[in-house]
């Protein structure tokens, strides 16, 4: 037993503690992270890199330089490089903190400042190599991660128009996504007041109706015209959860002028109206008006009420459906509504119609008459009282 005794006196004594190292983190910013890596050597370090490597998987990123921000004990500053090759098993460090000339002592510490983004709530673990001989040793911190805040849904709408085959008259697709839940017996309005009316050179000759209604169970129902530029529709008794869901109308127009039709929707007067438009072309009947057009005016028995025709003389077919807007100007106004006298060479009368549409970008039609079933050959001799 004391030989065995003699013998132990000739080796070293076990150190009272071995390298350790701590990880800190702050938040920063969102998600983002301000983290301390204190390395604790323990043992003298020789000037050379300790190879530092964040633990995978895990929740944290390097999303920016680590620095040495302070190396007590050091005969000279420690600093950051590029990370070594360290073996098969473990990779490549991120980082090597490099032990400037004259090494350090084994009391001291070298902090390292790093920006960290995490993309999971947990424990962002690293771990050091102090010397290529040690193991390595780890320092932990723990982060939280907080989903980002989707943006608010906005109501959006959408318009299409495509001609048809009837000359002047489009079939247009207008879908609104009102960006909002919407409970039964809740309205779409469509270019209805408060919000602004429907613009440009046309009006609706169909009820619209609807051809889709995705996240909505039921089809709105009933859609209403509730006049020539404007309608609803109500919301079915399932109601249309959520903020994703959208109706699609189908609408015929008939257009009167070149231009860009614009529409608003609004479900409640708290959310402002939601505006698209769509691009028409109005292609004229040739051959109505100019020298073609003939007004005669006589005195009525009534003091300033005179008795007129209007007479109209077609060079060119026009076709049944055609809308013809007659604007009138000068001092007077309509004491009644127009009437067709005659129509020769029309298959059937045209119909008549007070109706104030744009002709064109500054000219508002006073009345339209539209060219009855079977169209007006060239030639059509058209008086209106």
């Amino acid at each position: 037993m004391l030989l065995l005794a003699g013998v132990a006196a000739f080796f070293p004594a076990t150190p009272a503690s071995a390298a350790s190292a701590a990880k800190s983190c702050a938040l920063s910013g969102s998600n983002t992270y301000i983290c301390t890596f204190t390395i604790m050597p323990a043992v003298p370090l020789t000037p050379g890199p300790m190879l530092v490597q964040m633990i995978t998987p895990g929740p944290g990123t390097f999303s920016g330089a680590s620095v040495v921000t302070s190396s007590p004990g050091c005969t000279n500053p420690a600093s950051v490089s590029g990370g070594s090759y360290i073996s098969p098993q473990s990779g490549t460090a991120d980082y090597d903190v490099v032990v400037g000339a004259g090494g350090c002592t084994s009391a001291a510490t070298i902090t390292v400042t790093e920006m960290v983004t995490v993309t999971a709530s947990g424990q962002v673990c690293q771990r050091v190599w102090v010397n290529a001989g040690s193991p390595f040793t780890v320092g932990c911190a723990t982060v939280t991660y907080t989903p980002p805040t989707p943006p608010p849904a906005i109501p959006s709408a959408t318009k299409s128009c495509t001609l048809t085959s009837a000359p002047n008259v489009y079939a247009c697709l207008f879908t609104v996504v009102p960006a909002f839940p919407a409970i039964p017996g809740d309205i779409i309005h469509v270019n209805e007041p408060p919000g602004p009316p429907m613009t440009g050179p046309g009006t609706f000759t169909l009820t619209p109706t609807v051809v889709s209604n995705p996240g909505c169970a039921q089809t709105p129902t009933p859609v209403v015209l509730s006049s020539t530029t404007s309608y609803h529709a109500t919301i079915g008794s399932s109601g249309c959860p959520g903020v994703t869901w959208s109706v699609q109308f189908a609408e015929t127009i008939a257009v009167t002028a070149s231009g860009q039709l614009c529409q608003s929707f609004y479900m409640v007067a708290a959310v402002p109206p939601t505006t698209a438009c769509a691009s028409v072309t109005y292609t004229p009947s040739a051959g109505v008006g100019g020298s073609g057009a003939l007004k005669t005016c006589t005195a009525s028995g009534t003091p300033n009420t005179y008795n007129c025709t209007y007479t109209v003389t077609l060079t060119s077919q026009a076709n049944a459906g055609d809308p013809w807007p007659v604007a009138m100007t000068g001092p007077g106004t309509l004491s009644g509504p127009p009437t067709v006298a005659s129509s020769a060479g029309c298959a059937t009368a045209p119909t008549v119609a007070l109706a104030a549409i744009l002709v064109n970008n500054t000219t508002t039609s006073t009345y339209v008459a539209t060219v009855g079933a079977g169209g007006c050959a060239p030639g059509s001799v058209v008086v209106f009282n």
